[in-house]
């Protein structure tokens, strides 16, 4: 049963990824349906003592998102409709990070194997944008680069970045367990290499620099203790001939080309975030609601009059813009409660080393982009970090955490 419902979670991953990172209609509503399908298969058919111990902090701090949400809708938003639909993908990416802690928790021996999905959904996008490079090579095109199944370069790497150290870390799992398994370390080894490629290949510059902050941060912990300044400063090394080895020509002239990418330049960007500061003080308590950021903006926009403006390319500034400090700070709550578990379980098991490592690479592409806001990579990050809070767990946590 573990395994089907593993399986159905990873088919609404791979859906929504698969179906341009699920940012279209009905395609996304499919896999909301089918992670909810499974979801509410494992909470009716598996019992309560082999469920992972209750968090009621973490239970109602993600109920209030999606709560405080609707009220939004209802009441805030000046965008209702819009918001509306905004309830339901909450409610998904809630109902993945309680299933993937779930998971971890049925999982927590071979957590590896919690992940794998993601891994596969990774290596198929990796594999494709290999594909995608190497046509428009042979063509004529000046600036050729990998999307994957994405609409855009920036969130197909978004996805190659949350996996790599995941792949790292079930590497060194597979080599350092109490039985070394040479083979399984080689293949994630491997994957983790194409999963590089693939984001160097995407040309884009923060999802290759926020790739590297995340094996950073990997490798940090992993290799942490008393030594840990010596390890900071060997994995830094390696990462800096990384960046001078790995990307490639293409890479290299968009990266002289700082100011730009493939759809706003950078000073554009920073004139869209300094817009958005009136807009957030002037909703500051409830926001404007998910969702209608596009609506709201448009009374604050100096910027490009003549180009619309859907995103922040900030997380940040448009979830506080949009949820407001009530709902923003209960998401901090939210991520607060999972960052305290995701700590006290990083000595027994390196996959939450490696969770970190994603959550790390995007946070950091968060700065400059709107990755969460595709839902495709808004479940897997969920699927991650619901993941990396299990270890912790302990069966004698039960009667108190209840």
């Amino acid at each position: 049963m573990d395994l089907l419902i593993l399986a159905m979670a990873g088919l609404a991953v791979a859906g929504a990824v698969f179906f341009f990172g699920g940012v279209t209609q009905p395609e996304w509503g499919i896999c909301m349906a089918l992670l909810g399908l499974g979801a509410a298969l494992y909470w009716t058919v598996t019992p309560k003592y082999k469920r992972a111990p209750r968090d009621l902090w973490l239970m109602g701090g993600v109920a209030a998102v999606v709560v405080w949400t609707a009220l939004q809708a209802r009441f805030f938003s000046v965008a209702p409709l819009r918001s509306v639909e905004y309830i339901f993908t909450n409610a998904a990416i809630a109902t993945m990070l309680l299933l993937g802690r779930e998971l971890g928790w049925r999982f927590r021996r071979t957590l590896w194997l919690a992940v794998t999905p993601v891994l596969v959904v990774a290596v198929l996008e990796g594999v494709l944008g290999m594909i995608q490079f190497m046509a428009m090579r042979a063509g004529t095109e000046a600036m050729q680069s990998a999307t994957g199944t994405y609409p855009n370069r920036n969130h197909f790497a978004g996805l190659l970045e949350m996996a790599l150290p995941l792949a790292l870390a079930a590497a060194m799992a597979f080599w350092t367990g109490e039985r070394k398994r040479w083979w399984g370390a080689a293949g994630m080894l491997a994957v983790a290499g194409l999963l590089v490629m693939g984001t160097v290949i995407s040309l884009s510059r923060m999802g290759f620099l926020a790739a590297l902050g995340g094996v950073f941060v990997l490798g940090v912990l992993l290799l942490g203790g008393r030594g840990r300044l010596a390890a900071a400063g060997l994995v830094g090394a390696g990462l800096v001939v990384a960046f001078v080895v790995l990307p490639t020509d293409e890479w290299i002239g968009r990266f002289a080309s700082i100011a730009q990418t493939e759809d706003i330049s950078g000073d554009t960007r920073a004139q869209i975030w300094r817009d958005t500061v009136p807009m957030i003080r002037e909703h500051l308590v409830t926001g404007v609601g998910m969702g209608a950021y596009e609506t709201a903006f448009l009374r604050f926009k100096n910027v490009a009059p003549m180009n619309t403006v859907d995103y922040a390319h900030n997380d940040y500034l448009q979830y506080l813009a949009e949820l407001g400090l009530i709902g923003f700070a209960l998401a901090l709550g939210v991520l607060g409660r999972c960052l305290y578990w995701m700590a006290r379980g990083l000595g027994r098991s390196r996959m939450v080393a490696g969770a970190f490592g994603a959550l790390a690479a995007m946070g950091a592409h968060s700065l400059v982009d709107f990755n969460l806001y595709i839902p495709a990579n808004a479940l897997v990050l969920a699927w991650i970090v619901g993941m990396a809070t299990a270890p912790a767990l302990t069966e004698g946590q039960r009667a108190t955490s209840e």
